[in-house]
């Protein structure tokens, strides 16, 4: 019988608490830059939405965000991995990680171009 103070036996990684987080920060802010690389007319995020389309100090703001934030979730999960459990945290926090990772790198090799979203018909 477990009391107030005693462990229930189950272990914590903060590592991989932290890959997941992280990793998901950064993939949030590598898909709003996705959602206004393919549609950048959207006024979904009003004056926001605005600075993010017109590629100005916020748009920057978030691609480093997506850039740091997925680059510290990878290497967290990768440090998670030597702790020998949780398998299921690792994979959770490299693809939040390569998910935050991709608009930043696709944009630094000139991949994505200005409006990916269907143009005219």
């Amino acid at each position: 019988m477990a009391g107030i103070y005693k462990s229930s036996g189950k272990h914590v990684n903060p590592a991989a608490g932290l890959s997941i987080l992280t990793g998901g920060a950064g993939a949030a802010c590598s898909l709003l830059l996705w959602l206004f690389a393919y549609r950048p007319e959207t006024s979904f995020f009003g004056s926001w939405g605005q600075q993010i389309a017109n590629n100005e100090l916020l748009a920057e703001q978030l691609l480093v965000l997506a850039v740091t934030l997925g680059g510290i979730g990878i290497l967290s999960a990768v440090m998670a991995s030597f702790g020998g459990r949780g398998r299921w945290t690792t994979a959770t926090g490299v693809t939040l990680g390569v998910i935050g990772l991709s608009f930043p790198v696709l944009s630094y090799l000139d991949v994505v171009t200005e409006n990916l979203g269907p143009g005219p018909l």
